[in-house]
């Protein structure tokens, strides 16, 4: 990385004594994801989750205008993208960074002793900035934020029973604001003013959002589970996610499945590391047992698809086994489409 400038560490200092008394949204869904970050106000926090994943192969997930991520973010990027981050975790990231980059003492901002005699907080007139230390004061901040988070946990429980399933997140350093999903709370004099604020544009952006943290999500758990099929944003309307040909459409009380039957299935010809065999064998297997009656000839080529052992290689093996219907040779024609061979595979019927 460059070395950062005057401006630029004056800036992060900065971030860093102004992000102090915002608190880290609670989100049930997103628990383990501990590095919080806020982009700036226009910004979308589904593109920043998508890059954390890509670039730094973190996990990620967005709630409301806030990403949650499984590593710290890139000091480059939080400079690049005016990125706050929100809650101990992502601040001592970023003031440790400084620490051992620069030796600047950035928790001088949560502390007005260490801050005495600091160039830098200083210069940005932080000098005096530290956290209320008054008891009272503090009970009293204290004591509101628990009933905040009693509100949140509620609605957390409460909304989904009613078709709303947007996490609850606290939306200002305040904590006077509660989003969710199309519902803003602004704490009042006499106590919640409920607003909904689902206009066309935001419910969109909300659906989007949605679209991109299953896709994340599903990029991150199928590999593991041997399942290699591309998964895929419905490029036209954004209203599905494609895995193949299966369709999953989001709805109000969760997520559907289907096959789209207008969807052509590609064979998967993946070999997983590793696998001494692969699919030409288990043409060639077919070939030989195609007119032989000996069930040996037939077990030789679930043999050699078992040793591939991918969820393609026990759909074949089950559309192969099935003898009684079109399924055996239908099974066998395709996978010798997929290899170029299917000349082969019809000369010899």
């Amino acid at each position: 990385m460059k070395e950062l400038n005057p401006d630029e560490i004056q800036h992060l200092i900065k971030v860093l004594a102004e992000s102090e008394h915002i608190p880290r949204p609670i989100v049930p869904q997103l628990e383990g994801l501990i590095f919080w970050y806020l982009p700036k106000a226009g910004d979308s926090p589904a593109e920043l989750m998508q890059w954390a994943m890509r670039e730094c192969a973190a996990e990620g997930g967005t709630a409301g205008d806030y990403v949650a991520l499984s590593k710290p973010l890139p000091v480059e990027q939080i400079l690049e993208r005016w990125l706050t981050p929100v809650g101990d975790e992502a601040r001592q990231a970023l003031g440790t960074w400084l620490e051992l980059h620069y030796n600047v003492n950035t928790w001088a901002s949560m502390d007005a002793n260490l801050a005495k005699g600091d160039p830098y907080m200083t210069a940005l007139g932080l000098d005096n900035v530290h956290p209320i230390d008054e008891q009272e004061a503090d009970t009293a901040y204290l004591e509101h934020m628990n009933n905040v988070q009693a509100v949140v946990e509620l609605l957390n429980k409460l909304l989904p029973e009613v078709g709303i399933f947007a996490p609850v997140i606290i939306v200002d350093g305040a904590a006077t604001e509660i989003e969710a999903g199309p519902l803003r709370l602004r704490l009042v004099a006499d106590g919640w003013q409920v607003m909904r604020v689902d206009d066309e544009e935001r419910a969109h952006e909300r659906h989007m959002d949605r679209m991109l943290a299953a896709f994340g999500l599903l990029n991150a758990v199928l590999p593991t589970l041997g399942i290699t099929a591309k998964v895929m944003i419905e490029p036209i309307l954004g209203e599905a996610i494609l895995i193949g040909n299966v369709r999953v459409e989001p709805g109000p009380s969760g997520w559907t499945s289907r096959i789209d039957t207008d969807i052509p299935v590609e064979f998967d010809l993946t070999i997983p590391d590793g696998v001494a065999g692969d699919w030409n064998e288990v043409l060639d297997a077919a070939l030989a047992a195609r007119g032989n009656w000996r069930a040996s000839a037939s077990l030789a080529v679930i043999a050699a698809a078992s040793h591939i052992g991918t969820p393609a290689a026990h759909a074949f093996i089950a559309g192969y086994s099935d003898e009684q219907s079109p399924s055996q040779d239908e099974t066998v024609r395709d996978l010798a489409e997929a290899l170029h061979r299917l000349p082969e595979w019809e000369a010899a019927a």
